[in-house]
């Protein structure tokens, strides 16, 4: 199957929102989501999250995905949509790079921040995350981490990862606190 002629597919797009607007938006996104405001410690939790993901926001983001969270095209929904780039990840600590029209650069695409944030809270909640989810809610960074591990989240190394994500929860602790 060519995945570039298939009817969900949309071209890859870089999207860049500033640090200081994701700040906004997660807040905004995460209260009409949750139907409570987040308290700081959860906050930061998703912005490191996203941040560490998708380059700190920096290289943008492919289609508003947030999480760089990787698309079934058998199971598309009505209103999904995908695309593709260029990526890797750590398989049995080897790094498998994924060229567009392989099954493995294969991503979830979004028309809007909003719906990319509000999809990626719902991705979140599913069972195989709901630890990460309790954990983010307790403002606990570290199980937070540790549960995406155990739930397939990511491939790399949890204390690499692990380390890398408490570095960019506390710079959001501080932006939040401004």
């Amino acid at each position: 199957m060519d995945l570039f002629k298939h009817p969900k597919y949309i071209p890859g797009k870089l999207c860049y929102l500033s640090r200081e607007d994701a700040v906004i938006l997660f807040k905004n996104v995460f209260e009409k989501f949750a139907g409570f405001a987040g308290e700081k410690e959860t906050i930061a939790i998703y912005l490191a999250h996203c941040a560490l993901e998708t380059g700190t926001f920096a290289v943008g983001l492919h289609n508003w995905n947030w999480g760089n969270t990787r698309c079934n095209i058998d199971k598309l929904k009505e209103d999904q949509y995908f695309t593709m780039f260029r990526c890797n990840e750590v398989i049995n600590g080897k790094i498998i790079w994924y060229n567009p029209g392989e099954l493995g650069s294969v991503f979830e695409a979004f028309q809007t921040p909003e719906d990319g944030l509000y999809n990626h809270f719902r991705f979140i909640i599913k069972e195989r995350y709901w630890g990460a989810w309790e954990s983010a809610l307790a403002g606990n960074p570290v199980q937070y981490v540790k549960k995406l591990k155990e739930g397939g989240y990511f491939t790399a190394d949890l204390n690499r990862y692990t380390n890398t994500f408490i570095s960019l929860y506390y710079q959001f602790l501080k932006e939040l606190d401004k």
